[in-house]
């Protein structure tokens, strides 16, 4: 860091401990981009925390620029897990977003909610009936600038979210598109239609004129270029790895990190699927058991923690070479965002049953047309109802050491026999007519017939999709770590907010349904706050009160 940048650092860390907030919003991704701008929108004063850098690069509208951008080790938390026993003991990695913005700077931009009946359950495991679909549904709609034309019951127009069609279609996408049909799948032009989720199409996306659209783009920068209020109420400081959440007894009044700390009223907790369930165990949350073999001060014994790991496992099948792309095209894709830049290469894909004996589907396709080092087309499903559950777990104290990460996957029967079906399905669609002249016929997956030889090509080939949940699982049991209000069982003035606390992993891709939950998190945190006095909200805590409060500036 040079030195200028490094004293500008240093200055805003030592305001921000001047400085009485609202709230602290620990990680400025999909989730605390939206939470912190809604909570400064409607009167607190908020500061964002993000251990990554800013995005102030254009290329991080590039999609295909962004997604080769996000592979570097300053611009993604890279996880790896424990080798998995039902994936031949591979070892399985996970990139995740670390600038502003998150994993949706990275992502394949995919916009797609999932089944209604996945947040039913939610509603169930909650008790609380706002996590339903029709409660969620509000907070989907006001996310969305919907440009695909969808049936306005289900689909929101005035959303900072623009959500497209994909500017660029590859020609093979449209040859898989026709061997599905030709197996009895329906064409669907709307997966967020309510329950019309099943059948195939192409995917809907989060992007204006072929330009990625993040939720740092769509909340955060236009709160911090605004010279109203908003904007006087929100500061982000990145380039700042909190390190613990600081308590008085059981109410949380701060966090610290490496050169900096800072006090609030309550602190949130968006830091993701795998660094929320840390920062709660660094910070004295958890397995008393764990906390206590690494030497960390018990504050509340919350077994949860860490615990309820969900994710989708995909089954790839390579399909064929196929067409080169010039150099022209890629660009057309820089310059009008109608190229091949404007995707990451999944651009069609669908929702079907494993079994048509099952209530709903279970399987997410996914269609692979092009691969920019090798150009291999392939097929993939995803088990999107997964009923193995893992776990993450500290190694250390040290805050630097990476998590213990098991997903379990196929630790379960279910999922097997689901994934077995799924190769099947995906065999027949390449079969199709459609197909015959792009198929590798030298694929080993089209060669064995028998369960065993296809659970062998199983563990060999599966891999994660990227959409892990569920460490910080909200509900009622035993082992929920937050409420239905997202509070943290067990102490106060804490909360966690991203997709750690979804207690069942949705049938579709998460980034809407992250978004939703911080909507939703923002409204229930500042529905019954009428005033923008800090020193009128009720949830101040007496060890921050008399702190004085200096003007805010934004930092991008």
């Amino acid at each position: 860091m040079r030195k200028s940048a490094l004293f500008m650092y240093s200055r805003r860390c030592v305001a921000a401990r001047r400085r009485r907030y609202d709230h602290i919003v620990v990680g400025a991704g999909s989730s605390g981009c939206v939470t912190a701008t809604r909570l400064a929108e409607r009167g607190s004063r908020v500061l964002l925390l993000e251990a990554g850098p800013p995005d102030s690069s254009p290329l991080w509208r590039v999609p295909f620029l962004s997604a080769l951008g996000g592979q570097t080790d300053n611009r993604s938390w890279h996880h790896i897990s424990e080798p998995e026993p039902g994936l031949a003991n591979r070892r399985i990695s996970q990139s995740h977003g670390r600038l502003l913005g998150g994993s949706s700077c990275i992502n394949e931009m995919i916009w797609a909610r999932g089944h209604p009946k996945d947040y039913d359950e939610w509603a169930q495991l909650a008790q609380d009936p706002s996590w339903s679909y029709d409660g969620l549904l509000p907070f989907f709609k006001r996310s969305e600038e919907d440009t695909t034309g969808g049936d306005r019951a289900f689909r929101g127009l005035d959303g900072p979210v623009t959500v497209s069609l994909p500017q660029w279609k590859h020609p093979l996408s449209e040859v898989f598109l026709q061997a599905c049909v030709e197996q009895g799948y329906s064409m669907n032009s709307d997966f967020n239609a309510g329950d019309n989720t099943v059948g195939v199409g192409f995917h809907q996306v989060t992007q204006s004129e072929g330009k990625r659209v993040s939720s740092s783009g769509a909340y955060l920068q236009p709160a911090l270029r605004s010279a109203g209020p908003d904007g006087a109420r929100l500061e982000v400081i990145s380039g700042a790895h909190v390190q613990r959440v600081k308590f008085d007894g059981r109410h949380a009044i701060g966090v610290e990190w490496e050169g900096g700390s800072a006090c609030a009223g309550e602190i949130v907790l968006s830091s993701g699927v795998f660094n929320s369930p840390k920062l709660l165990l660094q910070s004295g949350i958890g397995p008393r058991s764990q906390l206590e073999s690494h030497g960390i001060e018990v504050v509340h014994d919350l077994p949860g923690v860490g615990t309820n790991l969900q994710d989708h496992l995909e089954v790839p099948m390579p399909l064929a070479k196929t067409w080169g792309t010039s150099f022209g095209d890629f660009l057309a894709g820089s310059i009008s965002g109608s190229g091949p830049l404007s995707t990451i290469g999944v651009d069609s894909g669908g929702y079907i049953k494993s079994d048509e004996s099952i209530e709903r589907e279970d399987l997410q396709l996914r269609f692979s047309p092009w691969s920019f080092l090798d150009r291999v087309a392939s097929l993939g499903a995803c088990l999107s109802r997964p009923q193995s559950r893992g776990a993450v777990e500290l190694r250390s104290a040290d805050i630097r050491d990476p998590l213990r990460i098991r997903f379990n996957f196929l630790a379960e029967e279910q999922d097997k026999l689901t994934l077995v079906n799924a190769v099947r399905r995906l065999r027949q669609i390449l079969d199709s007519s459609a197909f015959h002249r792009f198929r590798d016929d030298k694929a080993g997956c089209l060669a064995f017939e028998s369960d065993s030889e296809i659970l062998d090509f199983l563990g060999r080939t599966c891999r994660s999709a990227q959409h892990a949940v569920g460490t910080c699982a909200m509900g009622v049991d035993d082992m929920a770590v937050v409420d239905g209000q997202l509070r943290v069982h067990g102490v106060q003035g804490l909360r966690v907010v991203d997709a750690s606390i979804i207690p069942s992993i949705v049938t579709s891709n998460t980034h809407s349904s992250v978004i939703a939950i911080a909507l939703k998190a923002a409204s229930m945190m500042t529905e019954k706050v009428a005033s923008n006095s800090v020193t009128e909200l009720p949830h101040l805590h007496p060890a921050i009160a008399g702190v004085q409060v200096q003007p805010l500036h934004n930092y991008a």
